[in-house]
């Protein structure tokens, strides 16, 4: 399933996390895309079927083991594309 990335953080964590979704057999990251009004314009054409948009991630939180919020926004028109990539991307977080 293509999906759009719109990595604010620009963090070697957040770009880490953005290459871990790709590596998934469920995703691919077919844009990287600079705001969510652009990757929302892709979605509606049907180009991909979700955003994942990274929000600062703090290395310090991370090595806390401390949760740390990502966004994902998914196309939820068919079920089953909205459930490959809204469980690889939380398969992904979880790791």
């Amino acid at each position: 399933m293509p999906i759009a990335v719109v990595d604010a953080d620009g963090t070697s964590a957040s770009r880490e996390l953005a290459r871990r979704i790709d590596a998934t057999s469920d995703i691919a990251v077919a844009m990287v895309l600079p705001d969510v009004v652009s990757a929302e314009r892709e979605v509606f054409a049907r180009k991909i079927f979700g955003i994942w948009r990274s929000r600062r991630i703090s290395n310090a939180t991370l090595l806390h083991g401390r949760a740390s919020p990502i966004a994902l926004y998914a196309d939820a028109s068919y079920f089953l594309q909205y459930q490959r990539v809204a469980g690889a991307v939380a398969a992904v977080a979880q790791t």
